[in-house]
């Protein structure tokens, strides 16, 4: 899974976004686009089984979505804790 992709999931009738920051031998980090019950920007931890479970957006429709996720000058992105 490359850095930089863009997943999608549909559970229980909601959809949601997710941007991939790393992948790492078993475990993925996102950050969440548009997630249901998260706040856009919020850096979270999938297992690579789950991340690859989910929809790969094509290239335009990723494009599309990373034009409208730039983060406002200024605002603070905290760091995921290393494991």
């Amino acid at each position: 899974m490359a850095n930089g992709s863009v997943l999608r999931q549909r559970v229980l009738g909601e959809a949601a976004i997710y941007r991939v920051l790393r992948a790492h031998g078993s475990l993925v980090d996102a950050e969440a686009v548009a997630v249901p019950g998260l706040r856009p920007g919020t850096r979270l931890r999938l297992t690579a089984a789950a991340a690859s479970a989910m929809h790969v957006a094509p290239a335009a429709e990723r494009d599309r979505i990373r034009e409208g996720m730039r983060v406002p000058a200024g605002r603070a992105v905290r760091a995921l804790p290393r494991a």
